[in-house]
């Protein structure tokens, strides 16, 4: 990988690694923004000769500090490559990673791959299936798990948000979840096409679930950076609380509301208003907080 000819298909890297094991980790990785991969739970290994002698990546593990789930390595954000982020300091990642991503032809597989996984394991609708499923088949052992170990509502190294209840949980993995599939869309898209992908017109859409108790999702599309604001209000036009208030890059955006005010109070049930402005856009939609 040293070599300035590190890329060539006779005597490169292509002739010692399983590319597409590598196409395949990298996207998972990067799906998950895995805080250790890369540098720390990461396999690689090597069959014998005669099976097949090149490097092949995985298998996967260690998942418990992706899916916005760490404080720190800025993977809460569902923004940004992890390959990308490599600061000083120990436990870096090995130099050939990043040579692996800055050649073109390997960045064009992991385009093609995604978009071949984005219509299927990768879709929303076919991840949402799998949290579900995990749901219901856990069951009560949900409650006897914090039952035995009472950690919501308080601080658990490294997680970066701290949830009162485990529905709160899954609706924030599915929220991220979103967040991140839509930022690598508009980032690895654009490898196949000569614009990237952003929405072409500003969309508030309405909260889900709607009625809710006690949380619901707020998913809203701007096309142009700038200055975004959402805010909820009563039905007395009252603010209750801000949830957006700052500058924002364009793409697909989702907040979660609790059903707090700005105190952190819990909000009486009732009929609630949650207004978007960006640039000359405005729109407001209903939601009914149920309790």
């Amino acid at each position: 990988m040293l070599s300035d000819d590190y890329t060539n298909n006779l005597t490169g890297y292509p002739t010692i690694m399983n590319v597409e094991s590598f196409v395949d980790f990298i996207l998972l990785q990067e799906l998950a923004k895995n805080v250790d991969a890369y540098r720390l739970s990461t396999y690689i290994y090597k069959d014998k000769e005669s099976v097949d002698d090149r490097l092949t990546a995985g298998p996967i593990w260690d998942f418990n500090h992706g899916f916005g789930n760490c404080d720190y390595g800025e993977t809460w954000e569902p923004e940004n490559w992890l390959l990308e982020y490599n600061p000083e300091g120990g436990d870096q990642m090995s130099f050939w990673w990043e040579l692996l991503w800055q050649d073109e032809n390997f960045r064009m597989k992991v385009s093609q791959r995604y978009s071949e996984l984005r219509t299927s394991i990768f879709s929303e609708q076919h991840i949402f299936e799998i949290i579900d499923d995990a749901v219901t088949h856990l069951g009560d052992a949900i409650n006897r798990n914090y039952s035995r170990w009472p950690i919501l509502g308080y601080y658990v190294w490294p997680n970066y948000h701290v949830f009162e209840t485990y529905e709160e949980e899954v609706l924030y993995l599915k929220s991220w979840t979103t967040q991140r599939l839509a930022w690598m869309d508009s980032e690895i898209l654009q490898l196949e096409i000569e614009e990237p992908f952003f929405p072409s017109e500003y969309t508030l859409n309405q909260a889900y679930p709607n009625p809710f108790n006690p949380i619901t999702n707020i998913d809203y599309a701007i096309p142009e950076k700038g200055n975004v604001s959402l805010a909820v209000f009563d039905i007395l036009g009252r603010e209750v609380i801000t949830l957006v208030n700052g500058f924002q890059e364009p793409g697909i955006k989702s907040m979660i509301w609790n059903g707090t005010d700005t105190y952190g109070n819990n909000v009486s049930a009732g009929i609630y208003f949650y207004l978007l402005q960006a640039g000359d856009f405005v729109d407001t939609k209903k939601m009914i907080l149920l309790k």
